[in-house]
This record gives structure tokens, C-alpha cells and sequence, in this order.
């Protein structure tokens, strides 16, 4: 199959010294383009932008032809050799920066600083990235006897392995073992980085294609109005670290928060509407979308009883401060007095807003609009009618 490919050299004029501008070379290998920075400089004037060459000038157009045959050269050869093609390993090659064979490890490093770079993640992805390269790793020095595998080398045996190996023998820090949704989540990060290798030209096809990963249907813990009840009926006057994160949870039964949200929550990110009606305005953490939830007089208790905690003196944060991992190591205690047999965490919080919601008969587009769902057939996972509800509707259901 013919692929179209083309080489111009040109005039960077953001790049200057003096009067000089410096000659850039960019290469476009089936419509993707990769742009590289020559040695040469030269004053506008003296450069003929049609021809792509210096006026009058043969000792830089000879080292610019020079340079051109050798592109052509690498390309041909990586033809001949039936390797990947792209214009970024053409000039990787051109410019010695570029290895035969990309090793896996390497390459998730070189993303997670991508990442950390552009800025355009929440931090919660790097860090998944981190764990994902933590257990590839140990993956390939457990059961592959080995310190790294090259991207070329991963296939449907390497995969097969993998997620025979996250079933059966990988725990987590905790020495739990894992279940499949959380191992397909390690397989969703890594099939994304070896689409990104395809895209970049460091291997011809993702082997993904050939591996399809189960799923499991997403069995989301919620809170009873009972079980919120219980909670809530629970006597922490003596207990102030719990009476706090009983309030930190219950502020995001009300308001839907995710952990992330709700802790960077600020008194400037309460708006006031025309009609006196007071709304958290934010654009989520997690997803960068904006969400407008209004603030239902519980939440406005709670906002108003932590008026002079130092965290709203000193910084304007709405609630307590608590780590995530502290919060849920109380969350787990008082689900325990409240005698909730449930794995208690914050974001059962979250989850109990939208099941509650949709029981008393919120409209499903609506609960989308507060939870900042993108799609609604997200929404509709926590669409779990309880039985005194479904008992309910179908005392209507006559004819």
C-alpha cells in the first residue's frame, strides 16, 4: 500500500538571532507532519520560500540537499526492513535520539511526564498511571523473570498472562485480591498507551485488537434513607474527628461532591442566584466539566456550623480537611456503629445522592445535570428502584 510523504524546509520567523532566522525542516508522512530544527540561519531577504532553498547560497543548499537524502534514505530502509513508518521515527533516527525498539516501562514514564507537563489531566490520572506502571512492573519481574519488555514484544500471550496473573496471584497493599473491573481498568491504561504507540509509529498495530477484556456489571454501594438516618442519629458529641467527617459525608449525600471536589470546595464557589437561591458553581475535578448544584437547607446547616473553623478562617474551605484515606478509615468506623454492613467510602456518598434522587423521582436528565454526567447511560447505572418503591409504582399499575 503507497503512503505519501514530502519534505520542505522552510523559514522559522519566531525563531531569530538578529536579523536571521533559522531554517526548520518539517517531514508529513501520510498527512501527520513532525517539524525539526536544522543548524542553518539566514536573514529573510536571502530566502526563497517557494523553492524551500537559500538564495544564492550553495553551501547551505548542498548541506540542505545533503539532509534531504539522508531522510529519504532512513525512509526507504525502515520500507525495506518492513518496520513502522511515521515522520517523528524518521527524524528521531535523523537525529540519533531514537532506539530500536521502545521499552514499555520507559515509555509509561514518558507519558506520566507528559501528563504533569500539558496539565490537561486531573492529578487523580497520574496517579492511576503511576499504580498501572507499579503492577506492570511487577508483573514482568515476577512472572516474566525480566526488568522491562520492549512495546514490539507485548502481544494477545503477553495480555493473556497479564490478566490471568491480576485474577489469580496479584493483591493489592492491603493483601486483598483484585476483581475484574479493577483489572480491566489496568488493561484500559495500557491498551490507551499502545494506541498512543501505534499513533506515534513505534509499532504497526495495538494487540489489543486481538484481546477483549470482560466486563462484570458495576455494582455501585449506595446508602437506604434508613442506613442515612442511622448515621445521622449517631451521638458524636463526645467525638469531634468523627462528628466532622459524619459531616464531610453527609454534606456530599446532599450535594453529590466527589472527595475531590468537596475538599477544595471554597465559600467563592457558593453563588447567589436573582432569586435569593444559593448554588455551588465548580468545574469538576476529575472531568474539567462545569456542574451548578443547589444548596438544599441540610447542606446550608453544615456550611453554617463550620463558619469559624480555622480551614474557612484562614483559607475559605467550606468543610473540614481530611485525606481521603483518613476519611474513609472513619467512614468505616462509623458505618460500623451505625451498623451498615456495607463497604463504607466517601464516594458511597455520591452514589447514595443519585439513587435517592431517582427513587423520589428526579428526573433522570436532571440528576445527569447535577452529577456532571457527560453521558446519560452513566447516570442510569445508579438507577436502582428499592423494593418500597417498585411496591409503590405498581399500586398505580391497574387496568
Amino acid at each position: 500500500m503507497s503512503s505519501s510523504f514530502s519534505i520542505k524546509f522552510y523559514l522559522n520567523r519566531n525563531k531569530g538571532k538578529g536579523e536571521q532566522f533559522k531554517i526548520y525542516g518539517r517531514l508529513i508522512h501520510d498527512r501527520k507532519k513532525c517539524e525539526f530544527a536544522t543548524n542553518y540561519y539566514i536573514e529573510e531577504t536571502k530566502w526563497d520560500d517557494a523553492r524551500g532553498r537559500a538564495k544564492r547560497n550553495q553551501v547551505i543548499n548542498d548541506e540542505l540537499s545533503d539532509l534531504e537524502a539522508r531522510i529519504n534514505r532512513i525512509r526507504r530502509k525502515l520500507l525495506d526492513d518492513e518496520k513502522p513508518v511515521s515522520s517523528r521515527i524518521i527524524i528521531e533516527i535523523l537525529k540519533g535520539d531514537r532506539k530500536e525498539k521502545r521499552s514499555l516501562l520507559e515509555y509509561i514514564n514518558e507519558h506520566i511526564e507528559e501528563i504533569i507537563r500539558k496539565k490537561e489531566h486531573a492529578e487523580n490520572t497520574r496517579n492511576h498511571y503511576k499504580s498501572s506502571r507499579n503492577i506492570y512492573a511487577k508483573f514482568i519481574k515476577e512472572n516474566l523473570k525480566r526488568s522491562d519488555v520492549t512495546i514490539h514484544s507485548i502481544d494477545y500471550n503477553f495480555l493473556k498472562k497479564f490478566d490471568d496473573w491480576m485474577l489469580s496471584e496479584y493483591t493489592d497493599k492491603m493483601g486483598h485480591s483484585v476483581k475484574r473491573n479493577t483489572v480491566n481498568k489496568h488493561h484500559s491504561r495500557l491498551r490507551t498507551l499502545l494506541h498512543k504507540a501505534v499513533r506515534e509509529g513505534y509499532i504497526q498495530s495495538n494487540p489489543y485488537q486481538l484481546f477483549s477484556l470482560k466486563n462484570t456489571p458495576t455494582n455501585r454501594s449506595f446508602l437506604t434513607i434508613e442506613e442515612v438516618n442511622s448515621i445521622k442519629a449517631l451521638d458524636f458529641s463526645n467525638n469531634n474527628s468523627l462528628d466532622r467527617v459524619r459531616d464531610f459525608f453527609m454534606f456530599s449525600c446532599y450535594t453529590s461532591l466527589r472527595y475531590s471536589d468537596a475538599v477544595k470546595l471554597k465559600l467563592k464557589d457558593i453563588i447567589e442566584t436573582e432569586e435569593g437561591k444559593k448554588l455551588i458553581s465548580i468545574k469538576m475535578e476529575k472531568t474539567k466539566e462545569s456542574v451548578y448544584v443547589p444548596v438544599i437547607p441540610a447542606a446550608q446547616a453544615i456550611i453554617d456550623k463550620y463558619e469559624k473553623d480555622p480551614a474557612r478562617v484562614v483559607e475559605g474551605f467550606v468543610l473540614p480537611r481530611y485525606s481521603n484515606q483518613k476519611l474513609n478509615s472513619y467512614l468505616k468506623l462509623i458505618a460500623t456503629m451505625a451498623r451498615i454492613n456495607k463497604e463504607m467510602t466517601h464516594h458511597v456518598a455520591r452514589h447514595t445522592f443519585a439513587t435517592i434522587a431517582l427513587n423520589k423521582g428526579m428526573p433522570l436528565e436532571v440528576v445527569q445535570k447535577i452529577l456532571g454526567h457527560c453521558n446519560i447511560r452513566t447516570t442510569q447505572i445508579y438507577a436502582k428502584m428499592q423494593t418500597s418503591t417498585l411496591e409503590k409504582e405498581m399500586e398505580k399499575f391497574t387496568f
